[in-house]
């Protein structure tokens, strides 16, 4: 995008204001603000971005209803859920662990739920430290869930929490590197993976190769850690496996405390802390259409497996 053109037609805009809204991931964004810095085409004061022509901003995003996904009908068990999200397991950087906030949890099962996609489903969840398989098992509606994540303590809580609340959920501890056998009878596949180019696609061979034909599946993705170049590979790849995408909400989901230390550490200005809803992911739910993507077998990605070059929410030494 031209990110000059962007800035001049709105009010002065802090960095993590751009990052959310525009179309370039956390390392592109840098390097373009260095460069029109270098170029004297923008200024920085106070934390904010400007040029010579910006203009008073109108804000035409409609921003009521919290993406029009209301949780309001499912105030009941949100809040039974929230006991259990608040006692959740406390995330680690082993395993680029990075929960939703809980009203987030929510709005995805009412998005989930708005689909058609919960009623008699059998439901695999690939990591689930948001423990969103409690809170679409105390809707009732499914017919089975199945969690697969690599936490023994995640695994320990979720198995813990179904066992005091009869939810049925089988929980058990997985590695994604590790063959998926599993037969095809998933109608819904849902995952947060992790961004690289070579674990997203992972994470997404091993759940849709679980599916049954015309089966559902649903995945977070951000701006921030992927570049559109390698959204394009991800869509290309679900286009050339018998995938389509059917639907993708922007910022749908906030993910609270993310690192971010070294996207500060790369800029030549402070940005100031970042909000604290500054990390968002857009929601995506496609449809497989025909059994083209099988499970790849057993891998050893080692530290790939969460980093490549445009990762910059993912600690060293992971």
């Amino acid at each position: 995008m031209n990110l000059i053109k962007y800035i001049r037609g709105t009010s002065p805009k802090s960095f993590w204001e751009l990052l959310r809204e525009s179309d370039l991931n956390a390392t592109s964004l840098i390097d373009e603000l260095d460069r029109l810095y270098k170029s004297t085409l923008i200024t920085v004061r106070d934390g904010k971005i400007y040029t010579e022509k910006n203009v008073v901003k109108r804000d035409t995003r409609y921003r009521c209803c919290d993406n029009g996904f209301l949780i309001d009908q499912l105030g009941d068990i949100y809040y039974r859920f929230r006991h259990y999200y608040d006692k959740r397991p406390i995330n680690i950087s082993r395993f680029d662990q990075g929960s939703m906030a809980c009203r987030d949890v929510f709005k995805r099962v009412a998005f989930i739920y708005d689909k058609g996609d919960l009623y008699q489903m059998k439901i695999l969840i690939l990591g689930d430290d948001d423990l969103l398989s409690i809170a679409i098992a105390l809707t009732g509606l499914p017919s089975k869930i199945m969690v697969l994540d690599i936490d023994k303590r995640i695994i320990d809580y979720i198995s813990a929490v179904s066992k005091k609340e009869n939810l049925g959920i089988e929980a058990r501890v997985y590695s994604v590197e590790d063959e998926l056998r599993l037969q095809k009878e998933i109608d819904i596949f849902i995952t947060d993976p992790v961004e690289s180019l070579s674990g997203i696609k992972l994470f997404l061979s091993r759940g849709i190769s679980c599916l049954v034909n015309y089966g559902r599946f649903y995945f977070g993705f951000t701006h921030i850690d992927s570049s559109l170049s390698k959204w394009q590979k991800i869509e290309s790849m679900l286009l050339s496996k018998g995938c389509v995408i059917t639907d993708i909400v922007r910022d749908f989901a906030s993910y609270p405390g993310v690192y971010s230390d070294a996207i500060t550490e790369r800029l030549f200005f402070d940005p100031g802390a970042p909000p604290r809803d500054w990390y968002t992911s857009s929601l995506i739910r496609g449809v497989k259409l025909e059994d083209r993507i099988s499970d790849p077998g057993s891998v050893s990605l080692g530290e790939s497996l969460y980093k490549d070059e445009e990762t910059v929410t993912v600690k060293e030494g992971i």
